[in-house]
């Protein structure tokens, strides 16, 4: 029976391991058909990419995990996008693991060392709260009401002499959306009636000890 529920309990492991699969890779194997959903390290699901880069092109931009929190980064080359405005560059729908929904977006675009010329990403979200990272700006971000899921489309648009590599941050945040724990009616009466016994044998004591 012990080796039963360990082979089991081991079979659920490597299964949640398997499914738990980080966002690692080219964005282009994202794109495969059948290519398998990613998720961070607070259980958010990211599915569906698309992008109106050629395949060769999407090759060049590359996901990679954040070590904790939600979100992954992507790598992009900047000569890749110069002198033009990409529509559609990359897109992707986020959902919310159950039990908490979706409430805040915040995206960073940092230059890598030796990337020169500006660039700015427009991030399209599906309840309409956009937002605009520019490179080496800092932090950009969104707040709205909580929602399960969300879809995101995003434009890039570089410079002419806009060159080197750029780490775009994706950073969806969560809030519980489990109500607060309140206690039922009977077992407000129960303490109640507790209450009222102590009290009742509180008072027959010191009746008995004022009668000696």
């Amino acid at each position: 029976m012990r080796k039963l529920i360990l082979g089991t309990l081991t079979f659920l492991l490597i299964s949640a391991v398997g499914w738990a699969t980080p966002c690692t890779g080219s964005l282009n194997s994202f794109l495969s058909p059948g290519a398998k959903m990613c998720t961070d390290a607070n259980g958010n699901a990211f599915s569906s990419f698309t992008s109106s880069l050629s395949t060769s092109d999407s090759a060049k931009l590359s996901l990679s995990p954040l070590s904790s929190g939600s979100g992954f980064t992507l790598s992009i080359p900047l000569s890749l996008f110069a002198g033009t405005t990409t529509k559609d560059a990359f897109g992707f729908t986020v959902t919310a693991p159950a039990g908490v929904s979706l409430t805040d977006f915040e995206a960073t675009f940092t230059p890598s060392a030796g990337a020169t010329g500006t660039a700015s990403v427009l991030l399209g979200l599906s309840n309409k709260s956009n937002l605009t990272a520019d490179l080496g700006a800092g932090k950009a971000s969104t707040t709205f009401s909580g929602v399960s899921s969300l879809d995101l489309i995003a434009d890039i648009t570089a410079s002419a002499n806009a060159s080197g590599t750029a780490i775009l941050t994706l950073m969806p945040s969560t809030s519980s959306t489990m109500p607060s724990a309140v206690p039922e009616p009977a077992t407000l009466s129960l303490f109640g009636i507790g209450l009222l016994a102590a009290g009742l044998l509180l008072k027959q004591k010191k009746r008995a000890e004022s009668s000696r």
